[in-house]
């Protein structure tokens, strides 16, 4: 899933390469999920579990990249591992933000545990 390395513009210097730099490292991460919900649509569910776990140890509060990774780990056949992870999320987000999971992740969560394959 990886299609470059390193930071955009490196070897430009100025304020503008500064700030297109600044930008698409915010907008990385979003573009990373939503390339991950088209890879998991396409069933490349096995494929695409290394990349969600190094996104997900860089953004692991994110419930949007815990969710999908739930899924993949699910359908690669890692299905205590997938309830892990959510356990995880659960237990670091109540501990530093004071917060349970969202619905969707709940929701995930619950059809996980029931073995409910349709919704995942």
């Amino acid at each position: 899933m990886q299609l470059f390395c390193g930071p955009p513009l490196a070897d430009v210097a100025s304020a503008w390469a500064d700030r297109v730099r600044e930008a698409l490292s915010r907008e990385w991460p979003a573009a990373r999920t939503a390339a991950a919900a088209a890879w998991l649509r396409a069933g490349q569910h096995v494929a695409l579990v290394p990349d969600l776990m190094d996104l997900a140890e860089e953004r692991s509060l994110d419930e949007t990249i815990t969710g999908p990774l739930m899924v993949a780990l699910h359908r690669g056949g890692q299905h205590a591992e997938a309830l892990e992870r959510c356990a995880a999320l659960r237990n670091q987000l109540i501990e530093q933000v004071g917060d349970e999971p969202g619905p969707p992740l709940r929701d995930l969560h619950a059809c996980l545990l029931r073995r409910d394959t349709a919704d995942t």
